[in-house]
C-alpha cells in the first residue's frame, strides 16, 4: 500500500528537515505532493489545490511544521481499516487540550487540518471554505469558523466520524 501525503505550503516556505525525518521514519510507501501556489494565509484554497495529487486510498493532508512520531501514520490507518464510520483521523498538537479518555479525543468538536488521514473517498467530496472567501463561492460559512472547523461539521452531515487519534501527538514546530 503506498500513501499519498498532501501538503500545501505557503510560497517562500520550505520542508523543515525535521518533518521529512518524521515521514521517512514511518517505513510506509509513500508519495509526497507539495503544493507552494499560494500566499497569505489562504490554507483552504490550498488545501482543494493540492488534495487533487492524492490517488490512493488514504490521503494524509500534512502541514510542512509538523513532524509525525514512529509508528503514527501505521496506527492511523489501522484505525481507519477498522472504524468504518470514520471517514478522517486527525493526531493532535496540543496535549493541553485536556482530553482525558479515548472518547474525549474521538469525539472532539473542532479537529484542525494539520495531520489529517482521509479516505480517500471522503476527500474527494470535501471542498475547504475559509471565511475569508465563502461568499465567493455561494457557501454558507459557519459563523467565524476556520476551513478545519467547516470540514468537520460538512464531514459529519455526510454521515462520517472524524476525531483524533488517541494519546498520539506530533511535533509542531511553531509552537
Amino acid at each position: 500500500m503506498i500513501i499519498d501525503i498532501v501538503m500545501p505550503i505557503e510560497e517562500g516556505r520550505h520542508i523543515p528537515q525535521e518533518v521529512l525525518g518524521g515521514i521517512l521514519q514511518q517505513g510506509i510507501p509513500f508519495r509526497l505532493w507539495v503544493s507552494t501556489r499560494f500566499s497569505g494565509g489562504q490554507y483552504a484554497d490550498a488545501r482543494n489545490q493540492v488534495k487533487q495529487y492524492g490517488k490512493s486510498e488514504f490521503v494524509l493532508m500534512l502541514d510542512n511544521d509538523i513532524v509525525l512520531p514512529p509508528k503514527a501514520l501505521e496506527r492511523m490507518i489501522e484505525f481507519l481499516k477498522t472504524h468504518s464510520n470514520y471517514g478522517a483521523i486527525a493526531l493532535c498538537k496540543h496535549p493541553q487540550l485536556g482530553f482525558k479518555t479515548e472518547e474525549d479525543f474521538l469525539q472532539a468538536e473542532h479537529v484542525d487540518m494539520s495531520c489529517v488521514l482521509f479516505r480517500k473517498v471522503v476527500l474527494d467530496q470535501i471542498t475547504f471554505v475559509d471565511h475569508r472567501n465563502a461568499g465567493k463561492i455561494g457557501r454558507k460559512q459557519l459563523a467565524g469558523q476556520c476551513e478545519c472547523a467547516n470540514c468537520c461539521f460538512d464531514m459529519r452531515q455526510m454521515g462520517w466520524e472524524i476525531g483524533f487519534l488517541p494519546y498520539v501527538y506530533v511535533q509542531h514546530l511553531h509552537d
